[in-house]
C-alpha cells in the first residue's frame, strides 16, 4: 500500500476536488525519509480538534462502522475499547451497538445466512463486550463475587469430567495417589458436582430479584439483540441472546475472577480452581444458548440433561431481562438520549411496511437509530423517561429524532490516552479512509481536514519492530544462537541486572534497574536466559535471597510491555520454582503509577506467600533497615529520582552534547540537569512553536518562540540564545543517519531562532514526548470551556502549579522553597536545584489545617510524621486542593495501567 505524506492532506470541502487528492497519495511515494511536523495549533487547539473529531464520530455511526471494517484483526480489541470510553463520555453508546447489531443482522442474513451472525470477535462483538464489562462490573461482583469467592477457596471441590486430564488436575492433592485409585468412581463423583455448582450459579443469575438490579444499559443491548432475531433469525434467538449475556459479561468474569474483582485481591486462584471456573463457564455458555453437548467435547454430554432442564428457565430469564422495568412502552429512550425537545421529535409506527404497527408486545421490533445525538445529563437510571403515542393514540414504538449536542458538554469526560488510540488509528488508516469512505460518509472529509491539523499521530504504532521479531522467529532453529556472543556483551554491559554486597544477614542481593532495560533486551531471548543463569542461578539454588528492582527514572513502553508477556511464559518455564520460592524480599524502589499496576497485575500469577514478601520503596532510604548504608548498590542517580522523566542529550549551537531530563508539567517542559539537579530552564508549551522529527528518527527539533520568558519564578535561565538550530525539514530528510543511528542536522547558525535539538534513547520516547506535548496542550485548553462541575473550594478553572512555601524539617527548622506540581510528583526546589521528589504515589495524606488555612499537612509513606507547609496568604486552599487532585488523577491513573496490562497481555496470548 502506498503511503501518504504529511503534507498532502486534502484542504477543501468540495467533493469534486477528491480525485486531486487521491493523486497526492500516489504521488507521495515511499514514505522513507519523511519528515513528521506538527505546528503549535496541533497542540494548543487539540481540545477543539480532537473534541470535534470525537463528536463528528459520535454523530455519524455509519462513518464509525465503515472505519471498524476496515481494521486489521490485531486493531480491533484496541479499537473497540477506545470507541466504548469515547461513547460513553457522550452517552451515545447505547444508539452506536444498536445500529451495529441492526446493520449486522440485516447485512449477514440474506448474504451468509442465520450461522454467520454475531459470530467470532467481530466488532459488534467487541463493541458489546467493552461496553457491558465497563457498565456491570458492580452488578457482576454483586451476582457473582460469593459464588466465585467459595470455589476458588474450596480445596476440596473437584468438578474435572475430562478423563484425559483427570491425572495433571488431582497432582494438587496431598493424597495424590488415593486420589487416583478409582478414576471412574471419581469421575461420576465430579460429574454430579458440577451439575449442583453449575445449578447453583444458574439459580443465582436468573433469580427474579438479581435481575432486578440488572442496569438497564445491558438488558437494552439483549432487548436489541432478541428483536432482531425474532425478526430475521427466529430459530437462533436462545444462543444469540444467550451468547451475549453469558459469552461476552458473565464467562469472562467467572474464568478471570481477579481482573473483574470478584475475589479479594489477597485470594489466588489454584491451577485446579482455575480448571473448576472453566468447567463452570462452558457449562452456564451451553445452558444459556440452548445447546446441547457433544462433537469436539464429548466428555461433556454428561451435562446436556442440566442444558435441557434449564430450557423454561432460561427462556423466562430472557423475557424478564428484555424488559424496559422504567418504560414497558417506550423501551430505552432516556438511556438512547432522545429528547422531547420541541422540533426534535419525529413519530414513526414501525409496523410491518410502514402501515399500522402491530400489537405491542414483549419482542416488539424497532428500527435502528440512526439520527444525530443529543447530551443526556445526569445518572441513566435517574433521567426522565420519554412516553410517546402514535397519531391514532395507541401505544407504538417509536423512531424519535435527538437533537445534537456541542462536544464541549462532554469533553472533560474523555480521557486524553483514548484520544490518542484513535488518532493513530485514524492517522494508520487514512489512506483507506480517504479511498472508500470519501463518498460514502459525509463527515470524511472533515475528519481528513482535522487529521491535517492535527499532523501525525503522537502514538505511533511502530510495526518494524513486530516485522523483525516475526523474521527472527521464523529463523531455523539452527541459527536462534547466531551473534550469541555478541548479544551476551551487550547484555552484560547494559548491567540492568547484577549482583551487590550481601545484606544484613548475609543474604545475597540482586538488583534490577528497569532504566537500562530496552526492547532490544527481548529481541534474542535464549542469551537473555543465559545471562540470568549466570548472574543468579548459583546463589538462588542454594540459598534465599533479596531482588531489589529499581523504577527510578524508568519509563515502560507499550513496546515493552509486549514484549514482557511475549516472553514471560518461556521465562517462567525456563527458571525453576526456586527462583519464586527462595526469594526472600522483593523491594520496588520508587514506584509509579504503571509499577503499582504491575504489582497489583503479577498478583495473578504469584503465590499468596510471595506477595507478602514484596515491599513499595518510596525512598531509598528505607533500605537501610535491611542494608547497610555503604551496601546499597543503587546508582547514585536513583537517590533523587524523578519519576517520569526522558533522558535525552541536547545539541547546542556549537554541536556540544549536554545530557538532560525532559520533564513536563501540566502546562510546561522542564529542562533538567541530571547532574547538578538543577532546572536549567522552563518552557510554557505554548511557547513551542513547532516539533519536526525524521520517520524512523530519534531526534527531536523544537522551535521555540523568540523572546519568550519561562513560566519559572525561580530565575531559571530561558535564553533563547543557549538554543541551536538546525536544518530545515527539507534539507534534514535527505541527510543520512549518523554513526549512532539518528538523523544527523546541520549544526551552527544563528541561535536566536529558538530552535533545540534532542537526541532520545528511542524512537518510542520521542512519541512519548510528543504525546505529553499534546496532552499538555489539551489540558491547557480544557480551561477554556466551562466547567459545569466546579471544585469544592468553588474554582471552576485550572489551579497553579507552583507554590512558594515555608517548608518546617523534622528539626522544626523552617527552610523557603518552591513546590512544584509535575504530572506525576512534587518537587522541592530551592531555587533552582531540586532537593528532593515525592510520588504522588509516595504522597499518604494532604490535610488542610482547620485553625489556619495557609497551613497545609502532608504525610508520606516513606516517613512516620506529618510534615507541615506554610504557604503565602490565600494559597494554602490552593495547595491543598490541587494536591488533593492530582493524587486523585494518579489513582485514576493506575486503574487505566492495569486496563491497559490486560489488554497488553491479552494481545500478547498471555491471558
Amino acid at each position: 500500500m502506498f503511503a501518504i505524506d504529511a503534507k498532502f492532506i486534502y484542504k477543501s470541502n468540495q467533493t469534486s476536488d477528491f480525485t486531486s487528492y487521491i493523486y497526492y497519495i500516489m504521488d507521495s511515494g515511499n514514505s522513507e525519509g519523511r519528515v513528521l511536523v506538527w505546528r503549535r495549533t496541533a497542540w494548543n487547539n487539540s481540545t477543539a480538534l480532537y473534541g470535534e473529531l470525537v463528536d463528528l464520530m459520535v454523530k455519524d455511526t455509519q462513518f464509525t462502522c465503515g472505519l471498524a471494517n476496515l481494521l486489521d484483526s490485531s486493531e480491533v480489541d484496541a479499537f473497540a475499547k477506545t470507541i466504548v470510553n469515547l461513547f460513553s463520555a457522550a452517552n451515545k453508546t447505547l444508539p452506536l451497538i444498536k445500529y451495529l447489531i441492526y446493520n449486522e443482522f440485516t447485512s449477514k442474513v440474506m448474504a451468509e445466512g442465520e450461522g454467520s451472525i454475531l459470530r467470532g470477535n467481530n466488532i459488534v462483538n467487541k463493541i458489546e463486550g467493552a461496553y457491558v464489562r465497563l457498565i456491570g462490573a458492580n452488578y457482576l461482583r454483586y451476582v457473582l463475587s460469593d459464588l466465585v469467592t467459595r470455589v476458588v477457596q474450596d480445596k476440596d471441590l473437584r468438578l474435572e469430567i475430562d478423563p484425559r486430564k483427570l491425572a495433571t488436575y488431582n497432582e494438587e492433592d496431598s493424597g495424590y495417589e488415593q486420589a487416583i485409585t478409582n478414576p471412574e468412581l471419581q469421575l461420576q463423583q465430579n460429574r454430579q458436582a458440577l451439575l449442583e455448582m453449575s445449578q447453583m450459579f444458574i439459580d443465582r443469575i436468573t433469580d427474579p430479584q438479581v435481575v432486578e438490579e440488572m442496569p438497564r444499559e445491558i438488558r437494552a443491548v439483549a432487548d436489541y439483540t432478541a428483536e432482531s432475531a425474532l425478526k430475521y433469525a427466529p430459530e437462533s434467538l436462545a444462543p444469540l441472546v444467550g451468547g451475549f449475556i453469558m459469552l461476552r459479561f458473565f464467562s469472562p468474569a467467572i474464568v478471570t475472577p481477579e481482573y473483574s474483582k470478584l475475589i479479594a485481591s489477597d485470594i489466588v486462584p489454584s491451577r485446579r480452581a482455575k480448571r473448576n471456573l472453566v468447567l463452570l463457564a462452558k457449562v452456564l455458555q451451553n445452558v444459556s444458548n440452548g445447546v446441547e453437548f457433544g462433537g469436539k467435547e464429548e466428555f461433556m454430554t454428561c451435562m446436556n440433561s442440566i442444558v435441557t432442564d434449564n430450557k423454561p428457565k432460561m427462556s423466562k430469564y430472557f423475557q424478564m431481562i428484555c424488559k424496559d422495568p422504567t418504560s414497558p412502552t417506550q423501551k430505552w429512550a432516556d438511556l438512547e438520549g432522545i429528547s422531547m425537545q420541541q422540533g426534535f421529535v419525529v413519530c414513526k409506527p414501525t409496523g410491518a411496511g410502514g402501515k399500522q404497527p402491530a400489537a405491542t408486545s414483549k419482542w416488539m421490533v424497532t428500527t435502528p437509530s440512526t439520527f444525530s445525538p443529543i447530551q443526556n445529563g445526569g445518572n441513566n437510571k435517574s433521567a426522565a423517561t420519554v412516553k410517546l403515542t402514535n397519531s391514532n393514540g395507541s401505544g407504538a414504538a417509536t423512531q424519535l429524532q435527538q437533537a445534537p449536542t456541542p462536544w464541549d458538554g462532554y469533553i472533560r469526560h474523555v480521557e486524553i490516552h483514548d484520544l490518542f488510540d484513535l488518532h493513530r488509528i485514524l492517522d494508520l488508516y487514512r489512506e483507506k479512509v480517504a479511498i472508500k469512505m470519501a463518498v460514502s460518509c459525509r463527515a470524511t472529509l472533515r475528519i481528513l481536514e482535522l487529521l491535517k491539523d492535527l499532523g501525525p499521530s503522537p502514538k505511533t504504532k511502530i510495526e518494524k519492530k513486530k516485522k523483525e521479531t516475526e523474521e527472527y522467529d521464523q529463523q531455523p532453529s539452527g541459527n536462534l544462537n547466531s551473534g550469541f556472543d555478541d548479544f551476551t556483551f551487550m547484555l552484560e554491559r547494559a548491567r540492568f541486572l547484577f549482583q551487590g554486597p550481601n545484606d544484613k544477614h548475609d543474604k545475597p542481593v540482586f538488583y534490577l534497574i528497569v532504566n537500562r532495560v530496552k526492547p532490544e533486551v527481548f529481541d534474542n531471548i535464549n542469551p537473555l536466559i543465559a545471562h540470568i543463569f549466570k548472574v543468579m542461578d548459583s546463589c538462588v539454588n542454594l540459598s534465599s535471597y533479596t531482588l531489589i528492582v529499581d523504577m527510578s527514572w524508568c519509563h515502560i513502553s507499550s513496546e515493552m510491555k509486549r514484549a514482557i508477556f511475549t516472553h514471560l511464559p518461556k521465562l517462567a518455564e525456563v527458571f525453576s520454582r526456586k527462583y519464586k520460592k527462595n526469594i526472600d524480599k522483593l523491594f520496588i524502589v520508587h514506584p509509579s503509577a504503571y509499577t503499582r499496576a504491575v504489582i497489583y497485575f503479577m498478583r495473578a500469577f504469584t503465590s499468596r506467600k510471595l506477595k507478602r514478601k514484596i515491599h513499595e520503596v518510596y525512598n531509598w532510604k528505607q533500605l537501610t533497615t535491611y542494608i547497610d548504608t555503604e551496601n546499597i548498590a543503587l546508582p547514585e542517580t536513583s537517590k533523587d529520582y524523578i519519576t517520569k522523566s526522558y533522558r535525552v542529550v541536547k545539541v547546542n549551537s556549537k554541536g556540544k552534547r549536554q545530557e538532560r531530563l525532559i520533564k513536563f508539567t501540566s502546562n510546561s517542559l522542564l529542562n533538567i540537569d541530571p547532574k547538578t539537579k538543577r532546572v536549567q530552564n522552563e518552557k510554557r508549551i505554548d511557547e513551542i512553536e513547532e516539533i519536526a522529527s525524521a520517520l524512523g528518527s530519534i531526534e527531536i527539533s523544537m522551535k521555540f518562540k523568540s523572546g519568550g520568558g519561562s513560566g519559572m519564578t525561580t530565575g531559571a535561565t530561558n535564553n533563547a540564545s543557549s538554543t541551536s538550530s538546525v536544518a530545515s525539514p527539507a534539507q534534514q530528510s535527505h541527510k543520512p543517519r549518523g554513526p549512532i543511528g539518528f538523523l544527523s542536522l546541520k549544526s551552527g547558525g544563528n541561535s536566536s531562532d529558538g530552535v533545540r535539538r534532542y537526541v532520545c534513547n528511542h524512537e518510542l520516547e520521542r512519541d512519548h514526548i510528543i504525546q505529553d506535548i499534546f496532552e499538555a496542550g489539551f489540558k491547557v485548553g480544557l480551561a477554556k470551556y466551562p466547567n459545569s462541575q466546579p471544585s469544592s473550594f468553588g474554582h471552576s478553572g485550572p489551579l497553579p502549579t507552583e507554590y512558594r512555601v515555608i517548608k518546617v524539617n523534622n528539626a522544626g527548622k523552617h527552610q523557603e522553597r518552591i513546590f512544584k506540581l509535575t504530572i506525576d510528583s512534587l518537587l522541592n526546589l530551592d531555587q533552582q536545584r531540586i532537593k528532593s521528589e515525592n510520588s504522588f504515589a509516595g504522597i499518604e495524606e494532604v490535610a488542610l489545617d482547620f485553625e489556619n488555612q495557609d497551613i497545609v499537612w502532608m504525610k508520606y509513606k516513606s516517613e512516620p510524621h506529618k510534615r507541615k507547609i506554610i504557604c503565602r496568604d490565600g494559597e494554602g486552599k490552593q495547595l491543598f486542593e490541587v494536591l488533593t487532585e492530582a493524587i486523585h488523577k494518579y489513582q485514576k491513573l493506575i486503574d487505566i495501567q492495569e486496563g491497559d496490562l490486560k489488554l497488553a497481555a491479552e494481545e500478547s496470548g498471555y491471558l
